[in-house]
């Protein structure tokens, strides 16, 4: 179901990255002109609270990004998903929303603007 209440239909995209714990796609759906229309935004729950210039947990000096643009993330090898994915998401102009799943309420503070993430849009 959609966040207006209709039934969804269409297919599901987005690619599960390994180091994704947990991972809401998004439903592409066609319209009557045989577009995709995206109904909602790829956010990817992870063990740290953003993208980084490094991996946190091994280095103390990394920072956290508070957004990139999909060009950002390919050139400089994020390993946020992999780069299809990447790809797919800036070509169907879905923004990415990654955050702490681990964190209590991360998903929904998120959703309500007020969590700790990294845009790439």
């Amino acid at each position: 179901m959609s966040s207006n209440g209709r039934r969804r239909s269409g297919s599901r995209i987005g690619k599960r990255h390994p180091g994704a714990e947990r991972s809401i796609e998004c439903w592409i759906s066609r319209n009557g002109s045989g577009e995709a229309q995206c109904e909602s935004q790829e956010l990817t729950g992870t063990g740290v609270d953003g993208v980084y210039t490094a991996d946190p947990k091994k280095d103390p000096t990394a920072t956290r990004y508070e957004t990139l643009t999909y060009h950002e993330v390919l050139a400089r090898d994020l390993k946020v998903m992999d780069g299809a994915a990447i790809a797919l998401m800036r070509d169907n102009s879905i923004p990415i929303v990654v955050f702490s799943i681990r964190e209590r309420g991360g998903l929904a503070h998120v959703l309500d603007g007020s969590g700790v993430s990294t845009i790439i849009q």
